[in-house]
């Protein structure tokens, strides 16, 4: 599999693969704004950008030279450091099959070997899962910043996101058993970190490997990593403790997430990772179409307290455990 640059007799494959108005939209936002598409207008589109070189459009080919994919990178900075991606699509008849992050790959491999590029930025439409999932798959993380978008399918929240293709890029997974004891040392380092700095939050009682392996079986523990390094790891799911169950919280429906021991390895700390890796859990919470994210806060930690707030997170209620008193808090995703 290649990338090959756009040449306009691939406008006719490209337009057959926009299977109704809803997915032209969701596909290229209103800069065509033509249904049925023309394949000419596709390349009436890129046609000025090809010849002043500010959008290099390419589509990816099988070994057989069947077109599968195609986009388009532009820079938004004259010094092509960051690019920005757009009409990300892949032939219908394959969707579902990875020949989405084959794309991207594809893509990134160019970026960085013609331009030099250290990061990527893309817009994805919240109500697009599957792309979604396919930009969350390949370590594009939302920024935080949402935008609304209103064409004649309907008002729609745009996400941005971002990939850095650098040694500070991280790929999130989920964590399998033989992660466990990986995982364990860096929380055990985190560990002493924290009572260095006077936070009695966690102990030799918790979180232990048990508490992680049951994650594990579950298919609720991730891990994220940099350069092949442990970095990172939380659990996601819906589990609450009985005094979740006290709190009025916003979003009363049963359409939320919860996240649970959230860890960022020492060795990793003060870059900014825990925001990063919060912002990630925002889109999963988002590709499995939950409205709000839930999770406690220990009030002797003012660090994850001042990220959480940052973040968006607000204090619904408290509860007090064994170490003390930990804020219930959430965010409702727009």
């Amino acid at each position: 599999m290649k990338l090959r640059m756009f040449e306009n007799a691939d406008s006719e494959i490209i337009a057959g693969w926009v299977l109704s108005q809803e997915g032209m939209y969701k596909w290229s936002a209103n800069i065509l704004d033509q249904w049925p598409l023309k394949p000419e207008t596709l390349s009436e589109h890129y046609s000025e950008g090809i010849k002043n070189k500010t959008v290099f459009p390419v589509v990816a080919v099988d070994d057989d030279g069947k077109i599968f994919g195609h986009c388009f990178l532009r820079f938004p900075y004259e010094d092509k450091t960051v690019g920005r991606v757009g009409f990300v699509i892949v032939d219908s008849s394959v969707r579902g099959k990875g020949y989405g992050r084959k794309l991207l790959s594809l893509l990134e491999e160019f970026a960085v070997k013609e331009f030099g590029c250290t990061k990527l930025s893309l817009g994805v439409y919240a109500n697009n899962i599957p792309a979604l999932k396919c930009y969350l798959s390949m370590g594009y993380i939302p920024d935080g910043r949402i935008a609304d978008f209103e064409c004649k399918c309907g008002k729609w929240k745009v996400l941005e996101m971002m990939k850095d293709l650098g040694a500070d890029g991280i790929l999130y997974r989920k964590a399998v058993r033989s992660d466990l004891e990986t995982i364990q040392e860096f929380v055990d380092k985190a560990k002493v970190v924290m009572e260095s700095q006077n936070i009695p939050q966690w102990d030799q009682i918790y979180p232990t490997e048990y508490d992680f392996g049951g994650d594990v079986d579950k298919n609720e523990l991730y891990i994220g990593e940099i350069e092949g390094k442990p970095a990172v790891c939380f659990t996601l799911n819906q589990w609450q403790d009985d005094d979740y169950l006290k709190v009025e919280w916003k979003n009363s429906s049963s359409d939320f997430m919860v996240i649970h021991r959230l860890c960022v390895n020492p060795d990793f700390q003060g870059k900014g990772l825990g925001i990063k890796t919060c912002r990630y859990i925002e889109g999963l919470v988002r590709a499995n179409e939950c409205r709000s994210i839930k999770l406690d806060a220990f009030t002797q930690n003012p660090i994850c307290l001042s990220m959480y707030e940052k973040l968006g997170f607000e204090t619904r209620g408290y509860a007090e455990w064994r170490k003390g008193k930990f804020k219930l808090m959430e965010k409702v995703l727009e």
